[in-house]
Formats: C-alpha cells, structure tokens, sequence
C-alpha cells in the first residue's frame, strides 16, 4: 500500500510538471504543496501518550539526616575568596592628613566643632552654587539630632553657634 502512495504521487508529481513545464514557478509551488500533503499523514502517531505523575507519591519517605558537625575548620574555607579592596570612593573621602589638622583644630578650640544655619549667602561660596537659600525647618532639626549621636560616638562636641563662618564652623544651608 505504502508503494502504490508512493507511485501515484510520482505519477501526480510528473503529470503537473508535464502540464506546467513552462512555468518553474508554478512547478516548484505545486511540488511544496504535494510535500506538505504527504505529510499529513492520516494514521494516528506512532508515539503513545503517557501521562506523568508530578511530585512525590503518598509511598515517599524522606531521608533521615546522617550530617555531623565537623570538629576543625576547612583549611580550604575561603580559599578562593579575593582579598577586599577598599573602593575607591572611600579613599575620596578621607582627607589629606586629616588626622594632624583635625586635631590641631580640636586642640585649638577645646576639642568643639562649632554649626550654623546662616540666613543670607556667604561670599565665601563659590559662583558656581545657584538657588542657595536658608535651611529649613527638617534640615535644622535633622542636624540638631545629627551633631548629638556624632558627639556621643566621637567624643567630640558639637555646639550651635552664631558665627556663620570659621575655621572650625559647620555652616548648612540649602543648595
């Protein structure tokens, strides 16, 4: 049976050919359109359908557990761990021999780091600051409570203050 299919659609395939020699276009199309016939198959699959169960069965029993603490540490622990670098950023923070100049100032002035909220812009700042104005409400409360856990955790005194410059003033205001 599966010869005779195939014999009959070589004679088809020959008579379209035959019929339309004169165009390769239309040869070609009816060739495509013969192939995607023969594979449309009428017969069922020949794969059979087989249905999976998913998860455990009610059956499973888990396994207990058999781990023992180890007694030494690994001496590969970490062994492929890099070495932390700090970022560079930080190291943009930290001043050039801050520790000297923080200190004489501290000593210069009883170890106290003086703060203000000026109220008109100073000309020490630069031209390059636009849309400077006063400190507001927040920002004056937020320092406030700032100042106090930096001078329990520093050891330094932070104190308000009137003057709104100085070599040792904290001046802050909106930008």
């Amino acid at each position: 049976m599966l010869l005779d299919d195939r014999n009959a659609k070589r004679e088809f395939m020959r008579n379209l050919s035959y019929k339309f020699s004169n165009s390769k276009f239309l040869t070609l199309h009816y060739g495509s359109i013969l192939l995607l016939i023969s594979a449309c198959g009428g017969g069922k699959s020949a794969y059979k359908k087989i249905d999976y169960e998913i998860g455990f069965t009610s059956a499973y029993k888990a396994p207990t557990a058999t781990f023992d603490i180890p007694e030494t540490i690994d001496p590969n622990f970490k062994i492929y761990e890099p070495a932390y670098v700090d970022p560079y950023w930080e190291r943009a923070l930290i001043m050039d021999d801050g520790e000297n100049v923080v200190t004489n100032i501290l000593s210069a002035n009883d170890g106290t780091f003086f703060f203000s909220f000026p109220i008109e812009k100073q000309n020490y700042l630069p031209v390059s600051i636009l849309g400077w104005a006063p400190a507001n409400d927040a920002m004056i409360d937020a320092s406030m409570q700032l100042f106090e856990i930096l001078s329990i955790v520093l050891d330094v005194n932070f104190e308000k203050s009137d003057k709104e410059f100085g070599y040792n003033n904290i001046a802050i205001s909106q930008s």
